[in-house]
């Protein structure tokens, strides 16, 4: 006849991932290991996941025995997000700005609780300009707007040369990455000749100012109509 006695033990004085007992049988007391929580990340020091400034998915790997484990985006979900794929897949957009950034996901099995830190690097710098020629024709008017479409992920500032009343800019569109240049003539050319100027750009951070290199916009407005040269 077979006798069971259960030692109660602290956990704490236990390995993390079992549970230690006793049963008396005849001749002695035999050892009964049963499987505690297991829920690990795997390959990843210091809880950090790097990643480059492009678009991508990378794939952590979980060890664990816990079939309904969970987790939570719970900082950075405007550009990362999460799924179960062969342990936790985390994908990233691409980073357009010219700083890092960081998510952060909770991951819980049983009773322990994992956090995984995302940071992805700072994208590269750059300029663009939708069109580089603006014309006018010579009667002009607010009402006749031409608009450029500046995109760049630092901070800029516009010249006109040379400094003239005849142009008109307005940037009424002011977004982190997009700004919209409204340029127009509020005034006619009543001169037979074309006027002529251009608008040039200045990094406020001079080691950016090679990125927006010889880029302008050159703007022209008519001469006045001459007749019999309609």
């Amino acid at each position: 006849m077979r006798t069971r006695l259960a030692i109660m033990i602290p956990v704490a004085l236990l390995a993390p991932v079992f549970i230690l007992t006793s049963c008396f049988e005849e001749g002695g007391y035999t050892n009964v290991v049963i499987p505690g929580t297991v829920f690990e990340v795997d390959s990843l020091p210091g809880d950090t996941l790097y990643v480059e400034s492009t678009e991508s998915t990378k794939v952590v790997p979980i060890k664990t025995n816990q079939r309904d484990w969970t987790f939570s985006v719970v900082s950075g979900g405007s550009f990362c997000s999460a799924k179960k794929s062969g342990g936790i897949a985390v994908s990233v957009k691409e980073n357009e700005y010219i700083s890092t950034r960081t998510a952060e996901i909770t991951l819980k099995g049983g009773d322990v609780t994992h956090r995984i830190f995302v940071h992805q690097k700072e994208g590269s710098p750059f300029f663009r300009l939708s069109q580089s020629m603006v014309e006018f024709d010579s009667i002009g008017g607010v009402d006749k707007v031409a608009t450029v479409t500046v995109s760049s992920n630092f901070a800029w500032a516009q010249q006109v040369t040379p400094a003239s009343s005849w142009l008109g800019i307005d940037i009424p569109q002011s977004g982190a990455l997009v700004k919209t240049l409204e340029l127009f003539c509020p005034n006619a050319n009543n001169a037979d000749t074309a006027r002529t100027a251009e608008i040039t750009f200045t990094a406020s951070d001079n080691k950016y100012q090679s990125i927006i290199g010889a880029k302008k916009i050159a703007v022209t407005q008519k001469g006045k109509i001459v007749a019999g040269q309609e």
